[in-house]
């Protein structure tokens, strides 16, 4: 993930996955979604992001970590 701001043209830019975009869609007034060729949001681009958003140069990231599953394997008992 790469957040970046362009400060000339008051762009913040959330770009989720390198792939190329196909489709840009306007979400809200000033606010596009990048789609790849399956319809998966990529990116995330705001347009005059300061006048919108107070914070927008103040980012926090939350981190939630993933637990995996683990599965308990018995021996098999052979019989004979």
């Amino acid at each position: 993930m790469n957040v970046s701001y362009d400060p000339d043209g008051d762009v913040l830019s959330i770009q989720l996955s390198a792939a190329v975009p196909v489709d840009s869609v306007e979400f809200a007034p000033g606010i596009y979604l990048e789609l790849d060729e399956k319809g998966s949001l990529i990116s995330l681009e705001i347009i005059d992001a300061s006048k919108k958003y107070k914070d927008y140069n103040q980012l926090k990231f939350t981190h939630y970590p993933r637990t995996i599953p683990t599965k308990s394997r018995k021996k098999q008992e052979s019989t004979a």
